[in-house]
């Protein structure tokens, strides 16, 4: 359902109403097609300190017809979950926000996407791994009063391994965990002090 705020029930659940899409032909990318779709109409650049988002108890849907019959023939699902890093405010940011593991950044979004075309794969997105990492890489850059610079070197090596607690058991529908790095798990889950005496010695 897409409108400009003039449909009753739609304008009930903004965050669910598809204003526009838009599709072209990248000029850069003359072989493919860019889709564009917006949400939440009305929108302002000064409605802080709160923040529009998408909603997480949305399915936001694209569907793509190639052959003209009125059917979609693929379709992109988009899910996003709210995180609060601050439980005790409701603040989208509770200082200025410098980077992504800023720990002023309150309220984070993550999404994931799934293409659906009647065959089973992994397509992209994020989970609430990424920010979590960043979050800590971030706290533990505030503790050494530096920047952490590239962290895989360290990671992929011995002793950044040794800050790593390999999962080896469990599966994401597409891949399973296996012993070290896997597509399911990656390099497993941080421990945050032994990264953080890794990265001090």
């Amino acid at each position: 359902m897409s409108s400009h705020r003039e449909a009753p029930e739609i304008s009930k659940d903004p965050v669910a109403d598809n204003t526009d899409v838009y599709a072209f032909v990248s000029p850069d990318k003359p072989d493919t097609v860019t889709i564009i779709t917006n949400y939440v109409p009305a929108e302002a650049p000064a409605g802080g300190p709160n923040f529009y988002e998408f909603g997480d108890d949305v399915l936001y849907s694209i569907y793509i017809d190639n052959d003209g019959d009125g059917l979609a023939d693929i379709a992109y699902e988009f899910r996003f979950q709210n995180r609060l890093v601050n439980p005790n405010t409701f603040l989208y940011n509770t200082g200025p926000i410098t980077s992504l593991g800023d720990s002023h950044w309150n309220k984070r979004q993550v999404y994931s996407v799934a293409r659906v075309d009647g065959t089973d794969a992994v397509y992209g997105g994020t989970s609430a791994v990424a920010p979590l990492l960043a979050a800590l890489v971030a706290r533990i850059a505030q503790r050494l009063d530096s920047p952490v610079g590239f962290l895989n070197p360290v990671l992929y090596g011995a002793a950044g391994r040794s800050a790593l607690h390999d999962v080896t058991k469990g599966s994401n529908g597409a891949y399973k965990a296996s012993k070290g790095w896997d597509a399911c798990t990656g390099l497993g889950s941080p421990d945050g002090a032994k990264l953080l005496r890794v990265l001090t010695t």
